[in-house]
């Protein structure tokens, strides 16, 4: 994530800080290099072992940092959208 990974298929960009919230130590910001952003890829919206079911927004299959800045609104309006149209092709 902060090294702005790109993907074949992405759906989108982020730039978000990581934002994590822990239980014990409480919220952290880790924020990307200036001007950077890293790609969301398709296929972390499909859910494993299913034929045909998808999650977009929150939902997203990701490691607990990445999730911690890609579950924001914007990002998870802009992975539905995207989403809806890749699969309506």
């Amino acid at each position: 994530m902060k090294e702005g990974r790109r993907f074949a298929d992405s759906i989108g960009r982020c730039a978000w800080p990581i934002e994590y919230w822990d239980p014990e130590k409480g919220v952290t910001l880790d924020y990307l290099p200036p001007k950077h952003f890293y790609e969301i890829p398709l296929r972390a919206l499909k859910v494993a072992g299913m034929e045909n079911l998808w999650a977009a927004g929150r939902c997203l299959s990701a490691e607990k940092l990445a999730q911690a800045s890609a579950r924001v609104a914007g990002t998870c309006w802009a992975m539905g959208d995207a989403l809806g149209q890749a699969i309506c092709k």
